[in-house]
């Protein structure tokens, strides 16, 4: 699994596309202490054939977490995407946080 972690400057501006949550600040710290992890780059030790990301705007405010829709294959459906991400929460006990309702098609700016 590949973990993109990246913070946006103020002079530029990159944009994703993922089926996932968007978190703010402190929903990034419950997640750091739920999984009992530092930094959100060590869930790269969370394998997949697809990307699971974590992306936040250069001031950590705001945040997402799923997988990277550019990776779809092309039977793939975005309810099969979205039953990929709850699996995933789940698995690192995200669940407690997030409902499988709160996974959606994230197309944005950061």
């Amino acid at each position: 699994m590949k973990i993109r972690q990246g913070f946006v400057s103020n002079s530029s501006s990159s944009s994703f596309c993922i089926v996932g949550i968007g978190i703010d600040y402190e929903e990034h710290d419950e997640i750091l202490k739920l999984l009992k992890i530092k930094d959100i780059s060590a869930l790269s030790d969370y394998s997949t054939d697809y990307d699971f990301i974590s992306v936040y705007s250069s001031n950590c405010e705001y945040g997402l977490i799923g997988y990277d829709m550019t990776d779809m294959k092309d039977d793939d459906t975005v309810k099969k995407i979205k039953d990929m991400c709850w699996n995933k929460l789940q698995e690192l006990k995200l669940d407690k946080l997030y409902d499988y309702e709160d996974i959606s098609v994230i197309n944005e700016t950061l």
